[in-house]
């Protein structure tokens, strides 16, 4: 009987927990994808609003001035995106979903990048972690507000394979203070697909 209730009790909180809409602990996904062409449906477009295949923004006067991000809330806001490479030589397409905690009281930024998936080598596990410092100002519309570098290890079908992913990044204002973050995003994988310079992407 005392088994019973315990079991219960744990399969109530399971279920609590998975009615709460949003992330459940710090830097987890909302949604997470199983399929390439889900994942492509979800953020495709988004990313490629703001940015070339290559990192290239869109529009450069889109770049937040000082006074854009000074109007942001004090403390974190967090931006939810992905990040999007084509293999070398006309291989596959890899996305990932990227997330950036923005603080605009201490100038810093944490990411973690993750569900993986190669439309040719299908869902690649593990994420990738980073922080970085971002300034207020860049230079006209050439400067990157931050450079980040996002680590870890990441599993193709039981080949482990040491991962970087270097992005350069600007915050956007399209209509709001800084509403986005986009740039260019690099990824080498030891052991893996060579990817040519990607593109990321992500709004609040």
């Amino acid at each position: 009987m005392q088994l019973a209730t315990k079991t219960s009790i744990l399969f109530l909180s399971a279920m609590g927990l998975a009615a709460c809409d949003g992330a459940i602990e710090p830097f987890a996904f909302d949604t997470t994808y199983t399929s390439f062409a889900d994942i492509s449906d979800a953020f495709v477009n988004d990313v490629e609003t703001n940015v070339d295949e290559d990192g290239s923004l869109e529009n450069p006067g889109n770049i937040s001035s000082s006074g854009d991000l000074a109007s942001m809330p004090s403390g974190s806001t967090i931006y939810n995106g992905a990040l999007i490479a084509e293999q070398d030589a006309g291989g596959g397409t890899l996305i990932g979903q990227l997330q950036l905690d923005a603080d605009f009281t201490t100038n810093r930024i944490d990411g973690r990048a993750g569900n993986f998936i190669d439309s040719s080598n299908g869902i690649i596990l593990g994420a990738l972690l980073g922080t970085s410092s971002f300034t207020d100002e860049v230079d006209g519309t050439t400067g990157n507000h931050f450079e980040m570098e996002l680590t870890g290890t990441l599993d193709d079908d039981g080949t482990l394979m040491d991962t970087t992913l270097d992005l350069e990044g600007n915050f956007l204002s399209n209509g709001g203070s800084a509403t986005d973050i986009a740039g260019d995003a690099d990824i080498t994988m030891t052991g893996g697909p060579v990817y040519d310079d990607g593109a990321f992407s992500a709004a609040r």
